[in-house]
Formats: structure tokens, sequence, C-alpha cells
């Protein structure tokens, strides 16, 4: 496999979300991907009474929230409806 090109003026972050060659170990990717386990584990903390809690973190690690089946996002379980 070929490496990414030196002479692309691109952040490593830019090359990753345009699905081209990059160099995973940046500095900042590898924050950027610190501060989402953080997130994930503050949100695993919380218990089900904590929901404004656990609604900001969600909004804060994936950009938006999912408010029920017209949010966009489906579920992918296999046992229930």
């Amino acid at each position: 496999m070929a490496a990414p090109r030196d002479d692309d003026p691109r952040s490593m972050r830019e090359r990753m979300l345009a699905c081209d060659l990059y160099v995973a170990d940046d500095p900042e990717i590898a924050e950027q991907l610190a501060a989402a386990q953080d997130l994930m584990a503050s949100y695993n903390a919380t218990t089900p009474r904590q929901g404004p809690l656990r609604r900001h973190l969600l909004e804060s690690l994936l950009g938006r929230s999912a408010r029920g089946p017209r949010s966009g996002l489906r579920s992918t379980s296999t046992t229930g409806p």
C-alpha cells in the first residue's frame, strides 16, 4: 500500500474524512479519539435516571441527539420491533 503523499496540504484528519490515505497516529486524531473515549466513559457511568446528562453527552459525542424512531438512526436490534 502506498504512503500518504507528503505534498498534500490537508491535515491527516481531513484526509481521513475524505477516505484518503492518512497517518493514523497523528496527534490531532489521537486527541480527538481520547476525547471521544472520555465522553463514552462518562456516558457509560450514568444511570437511566440521568436522562438530561446522557442526552448532553450523546450530543457532545455524536453532534446531534437521537429523538426516537424519526431521528434517522435505525436500530440494529434483532430482538424486538
